[in-house]
């Protein structure tokens, strides 16, 4: 169904305090070189009390809207490479005063729908420990009939920095065949073969964390295929990777339900764990991370990269980790050797994705999606000036990006990993 007006305003129309600017959509620069250098020795640095955890860093003179108009910043020059000569960055969707755009991005390719879910915990979400939040698709085949442009529909505007194109119509999912208990404020996702699986955090002690499996096609029917550590209730699944070799799946489980406050105190540490579907067993992988909560393969599956969003506690201390940590896996999906692969400048490293080349993109971060070579050396970054949870390669070169209220697709020459599309 349709979600209602009520709710939710979907509707990117100039307002009275937009400008819209006459700037050509296909002949724009939409790069931007980050002066590194210039940056090293600044005429101020401000003090450690007026950090806050997604402060945006800029040059100097740079204001948030010129950094938007040219939204793809190159730190390093193998970004062109990634990128492509001719990248494209626009608005789809816009839910002004409505988290519905957070995480659990979907590409389901024979349907050419994208699905996602709105913030869980939240105030703008609407949701937490008496509602759960929400799940949504658009159609990128009406996404794409507005990127075509060919009736001048997408435009620039000035106050923002957003390059704005149609209006997708947002198609409410959940509930249709009383899922209730089984899509509990749903955060993470993968998509093995024809289905979905989604992970949702649960609500109070009634409804416990669950990996449940979706069908994409209407009327979205759902089975619960995982509730339980051995009798003891997960504390707040969050995202979850398919293993290719072994068909295992790996999952976080940190603790925003306990800290968002719609979840008990923790009955388990956060770790990192691993479901072996034939046999049933659901065995440890990783600790000692303060929040663990991203998760990827590496192409190749000789890597995992997992996100700790230590950070993002109540009291947002600095101290804690924004960090990417790498590990070596095996033939058999075995972990080893833990090692530091990146942190990150601005907010926190949330959603994961690798693209066929090996590179790490992410998201979470303060000000759009972060992309690292596999040598963990920043690349550039697609800027949207606020924060990202999540993203997902959506075909050939494309990418679509959550930004809570608004929702991006970006045109690149990068594709993404297989296991994604």
């Amino acid at each position: 169904m349709v979600l209602r007006q009520a709710l939710v305003t979907a509707v990117l129309l100039t307002t009275s305090t937009s400008i819209v600017a006459q700037v050509d959509f296909e002949q724009h620069d939409w790069f931007y070189e980050f002066p590194l250098a210039s940056t090293n020795v600044l005429p101020t640095v401000p003090p450690p009390s007026s950090f806050t955890w997604d402060s945006i860093f800029l040059p100097p003179g740079i204001s948030l809207a010129s950094a938007k108009r040219s939204p793809f910043h190159v730190y390093h020059p193998d970004f062109h490479r990634v990128i492509g000569e001719d990248p494209r960055l626009a608005l789809v969707l816009e839910t002004e005063g409505y988290y519905s755009a957070h995480e659990a991005p979907v590409y389901h390719e024979p349907t050419q729908s994208f699905f996602f879910c709105s913030n869980a915990g939240a105030p703008l979400g609407f949701s937490g420990a008496e509602n759960s939040n929400r799940v949504f698709k658009i159609s990128l085949d009406e996404v794409e009939s507005s990127l075509s442009n060919k009736e001048g529909q997408v435009y620039l505007d000035e106050t923002t920095g957003d390059w704005k194109a149609g209006n997708a119509t947002l198609v409410e999912i959940s509930g249709e065949d009383g899922t209730e208990g089984r899509l509990v404020n749903v955060n993470g996702d993968t998509r093995p073969a024809d289905q979905i699986v989604f992970l949702a955090q649960g609500r109070g002690e009634e409804f416990p964390p669950t990996m449940t499996l979706v069908n994409p096609y209407p009327p979205y029917n759902s089975t619960v295929i995982l509730n339980n550590y051995f009798g003891r209730q997960f504390n707040s699944l969050n995202d979850v990777a398919l293993h290719r070799g072994t068909g295992d799946l790996f999952f976080t489980d940190p603790d925003y339900g306990n800290s968002q406050d719609f979840r008990p105190t923790p009955d388990l540490p956060l770790q990192v764990y691993r479901w072996n579907q034939t046999s049933g067993l659901v065995s440890l992988v990783a600790d000692e991370m303060v929040r663990p909560n991203g998760i990827v393969f590496s192409p190749d599956e000789t890597k995992a990269y997992v996100a700790d969003t230590g950070l993002v506690g109540k009291d947002r201390d600095p101290r804690r980790p924004a960090t990417i940590y790498e590990y070596n896996v095996d033939e058999q999906g075995n972990w080893s050797d833990r090692r530091t692969f990146a942190f990150i400048n601005t907010g926190v490293p949330d959603g994961l994705r690798c693209d066929e080349s090996g590179n790490v993109w992410i998201a979470g971060t303060g000000d759009g999606v972060t992309v690292f070579n596999p040598q963990g050396v920043l690349l550039g970054k697609i800027f949207v000036g606020s924060g990202s949870a999540n993203f997902q390669w959506a075909g050939p070169g494309r990418m679509v990006i959550l930004a809570e209220t608004k929702v991006y697709v970006a045109k690149l020459l990068a594709n993404g990993d297989p296991v994604w599309k």
